[in-house]
């Protein structure tokens, strides 16, 4: 599936699975790779259980240089990458400047990224430019089984997920109206759950 056909969260829109969209074709990968750090697991997914099956050929920035948007951005237009997957600090940062969105727009398709969550006013100014989405799930998971649109890319709905049906993903309400997923054994779809 080519990368520009992986899109953001439009619920009257015909979906499907993203699971092996996202990651297809050429990504920069600025977050630290696992091997190189004991307190992150969930850098993997993208770095190897996902780039394998989905024949991803992954970009990642040089060892022992120090990550700064900057960096990110002369990678990614050395690499001209399909996409990018960013922290949210890098993200933010290129948002804001925008000398650093033009060279985005111009030099790949897709932003994604994860660990943590983006300003709404600086994910706003970047989706219209590229196709903006995050990517969730947990160390002891891997990603989570996505449904994206398959047709026109909804910029304002860059920040919104929605599970696929068969992966039981359950939201509930955890601390100070944050909420936690759990994954709940789905009968029905016993033999398929992702």
């Amino acid at each position: 599936m080519p990368v520009e056909q992986v899109l953001c969260l439009a619920a009257l829109l015909p979906r499907e699975s993203h699971q092996n969209g996202c990651l297809h074709g050429r990504l920069y990968n600025q977050l630290k790779h696992a091997a190189n750090s004991s307190d992150k697991a969930g850098n993997l997914f993208a770095t190897i259980f996902d780039a394998i099956p989905n024949q991803t050929i992954v970009i990642t920035p040089l060892a022992g240089v120090v990550p700064s948007a900057q960096n990110v951005i002369d990678g990614v237009r050395l690499a001209k990458p399909d996409a990018v997957f960013l922290a949210p600090p890098f993200l933010e940062q290129i948002a804001k400047d925008p000398r650093m969105l033009d060279t985005i727009r111009a030099n790949t398709e897709t932003v994604v990224y994860g660990g943590g969550d983006v300003s709404q006013s600086l994910g706003d100014a970047m989706a219209p430019k590229v196709q903006l989405f995050n990517f969730n799930g947990s160390t002891e998971t891997g990603s989570f089984p996505l449904l994206r649109p398959s047709d026109n890319f909804p910029s304002q709905d860059w920040k919104y997920i929605l599970p696929h049906p068969a992966a039981g993903l359950e939201f509930r309400p955890s601390a100070h109206g944050l909420y936690e997923v759990f994954i709940v054994k789905n009968k029905v779809y016993e033999d398929e759950q992702p």
